[in-house]
């Protein structure tokens, strides 16, 4: 039975997925059963269940099980990570609802192959997409792929943090190679995780300065 607060004759029931509280004037069986979920969370997992139907593909059941369940298990984590995605900026922004169309179009191309491997590459191309940039996520150079191309600035975005960030030597190398690729007049910026997660709305500033610096 999930707990609940009575003040004053008001019993508060608190929202199971954001802690939203909830006061009525009587107790209901349901909510003491099975714990409350707010109208806000309701529509959230509405809005999740129906993205997630559009945006399965249908799968062949004379594929190997292996595929299958391979499929399946990429289209659930790849989901997961978009939640969690959404999640996190909720707790970073004032207002979700200036992000709902830069989440929708994310969510439509979630499923692409080699596309969005982290959360945290999923809430840069959200926060990238609402701020007006341009981009193309996991282009091809040469042997190497990167996480986000914004052609109006000439700036590339990769997000460190995984295990292909940690070595500064191959770091730098490839950087270089990428630069004498597409120009020595382009910029690459590495933004840690941590950034991401904890100021997500600054990446646009630091986009902007470094246009300025290397104008």
């Amino acid at each position: 039975m999930y707990e609940v607060r009575t003040e004053r004759g008001i019993t508060y029931y608190t929202c199971k997925k954001c802690g939203r509280e909830r006061g009525l004037h009587r107790k209901i069986a349901k909510y003491l059963a099975e714990g409350y979920l707010c109208e806000n969370c309701k529509e959230k997992e509405k809005y999740l269940e129906r993205k997630r139907k559009e945006a399965s593909p249908k799968i062949n059941v004379d594929e190997k099980q292996s595929e299958l369940y391979g499929d399946l298990y990429e289209q659930t984590l790849k989901e997961a990570r978009f939640e969690r995605a959404v999640s996190r900026i909720e707790k970073q922004v004032k207002s979700i609802d200036k992000y709902k169309k830069s989440i929708n179009t994310v969510h439509k191309l979630l499923h692409r192959p080699q596309w969005f491997s982290s959360t945290e590459e999923i809430m840069m191309a959200i926060q990238l997409l609402k701020d007006g940039y341009k981009i193309i996520h996991q282009q091809k150079i040469g042997t190497y792929r990167i996480d986000f191309v914004i052609p109006d600035k000439k700036v590339i975005l990769e997000v460190d943090g995984s295990i292909y960030h940690t070595n500064k030597e191959a770091e730098a190398k490839r950087d270089f190679f990428i630069r004498k690729k597409l120009g020595f007049n382009w910029k690459i910026l590495h933004v840690s995780t941590d950034q991401i997660n904890n100021k997500l709305t600054s990446i646009k500033q630091v986009i902007e300065e470094s246009s300025k610096l290397f104008a």
